[in-house]
């Protein structure tokens, strides 16, 4: 009997252990593909699979966000997501894969409506108010106190009311496990300016869709948390005066029958050094991201900082000579040259570093690309040759050659830090 963490394969009836976020699956025991949301459609449709017998169908589905997003534009996003990083590992493209995407509508429930709103607050008008104050003035060797008038702010606060109406539009997720809950806010919250469309079933011609799971009344606390957001904002437009406080409101609040509403999530999954990277955004224009943290180029990070050594060491240097021998013996045109010389050239190097291996990452995305093509044969020939050009690995830049750090760092050290010593030391 498989456990709550498995499914049974519906063709040889091997147990495959279910991976939460997932549901596409290949069967170890036929090989046989295996679609997580096709089989609780199924069940559901036997009355086995709805929780309680309350939760609705997927047949029911009112609205539908469309998906503008295809699986190579979520192939795209993946890869330029994965390099966009200045500390991305230079081989991260070369090495790493996308090794799955997917492409499903979550279900939501929507649902409109309208608050009739009573409000109060305080409202603050600032002032300019004169005051006297003294000051103490020396004349002839007596001490006299003057006075001078100034002026300060003072804000005048005064009670307010008022009504407002506000009309919102809820979303409340609607599903179990397809996404983390972070996904599901993000959809929830982040496609409100979506307006959905009539549902209909060529929408869905390709694509997954998370059963519904929920009722719409395990729905309720957030659609009142949403519509609280409209109707504070809605109150806050009336905002008079320099300042505010005090803010409070009622309402009386009318909710529209709520409809089923499916939106849409591309998932996909990168590989590299032995690790997954899950990365989630809308199907719509993919602003919308989700992403689990990708890998940093930690000896990147080290050839950078070790470009501020001589910076370092020269402040260091200043500062111990100001407190041995008095800032009053110093200098100033070396020690400022030396400390700002040693800075310019760490910002330098480190621009230099960042921008050799960001060019290293786009040649190897364009080689990416022509190696997609080599099997798709999806480019056109300027196209190929644009990308040919691209994909020469360029050589770093001067100072992104970091190989002689050993010795170039002591070296440029004592020369900044020597002049920084030698405004103290030769005036």
């Amino acid at each position: 009997m498989a456990s709550d963490s498995q499914i049974t394969c519906p063709s040889c009836g091997g147990f495959i252990d279910v991976i939460p976020g997932q549901s596409k699956y290949t069967c170890p025991w036929c090989g046989n593909d295996v679609d997580l949301f096709r089989l609780q459609r199924q069940a559901g449709a036997q009355g086995t699979g709805a929780q309680g017998g309350q939760a609705p169908s997927a047949r029911d589905i009112k609205l539908i966000v469309p998906f503008r997003a295809d699986e190579n534009a979520l192939h795209s996003f993946v890869l330029h997501k994965a390099i966009e990083n200045d500390y991305a590992p230079d081989d991260i493209l070369s090495s790493g894969n996308v090794e799955s995407k997917e492409l499903l509508y979550l279900p939501f429930w929507e649902v409109t409506g309208s608050s009739e709103i009573d409000w109060t607050a305080s409202f603050g008008y600032d002032r300019q108010e004169p005051y006297t104050a003294y000051e103490t003035e020396t004349r002839g060797g007596r001490t006299y106190q003057k006075a001078v008038t100034r002026y300060r702010t003072v804000t005048d606060w005064r009670p307010a009311s008022g009504k407002a109406r506000a009309s919102f539009r809820a979303r409340a997720y609607a599903g179990r496990d397809a996404a983390p809950q972070n996904v599901s806010d993000m959809l929830e919250s982040g496609l409100l300016g979506h307006a959905a469309a009539p549902f209909a079933e060529a929408y869905l011609a390709g694509y997954s869709v998370e059963p519904f799971a929920r009722t719409q009344e395990e729905c309720r606390g957030r659609f009142d948390a949403q519509a609280y957001s409209a109707e504070d904002a809605e109150v806050r437009r009336h905002a008079q005066g320099d300042r505010q406080r005090d803010w409070h409101h009622s309402a009386s609040r009318r909710y529209d029958a709520p409809q089923q509403c499916v939106l849409p999530l591309a998932k996909a999954v990168f590989s590299y050094a032995g690790s997954n990277y899950t990365i989630f955004a809308d199907g719509v224009d993919m602003r919308l991201v989700s992403s689990d943290p990708f890998p940093r180029d930690t000896k990147r990070k080290g050839r950078v900082s070790r470009g501020f050594i001589p910076f370092w060491l020269s402040l260091v240097a200043g500062v111990v000579c100001a407190c041995a021998m008095g800032i009053d013996y110093a200098h100033p045109a070396p020690i400022v040259c030396g400390v700002l010389a040693a800075i310019i050239y760490g910002f330098m190097r480190k621009s230099s570093i960042l921008k050799s291996s960001r060019k290293i990452r786009q040649a190897s995305l364009a080689q990416k690309r022509l190696d997609e093509y080599q099997q798709l044969g999806n480019l056109s020939n300027d196209e190929v040759q644009s990308l040919t050009s691209q994909a020469v690995i360029p050589k770093p830049g001067l100072l992104a050659r970091t190989g002689g750090d050993l010795i170039l760092i002591p070296l440029l050290t004592l020369a900044f830090a020597g002049a920084v010593m030698l405004g103290f030391l030769a005036f």
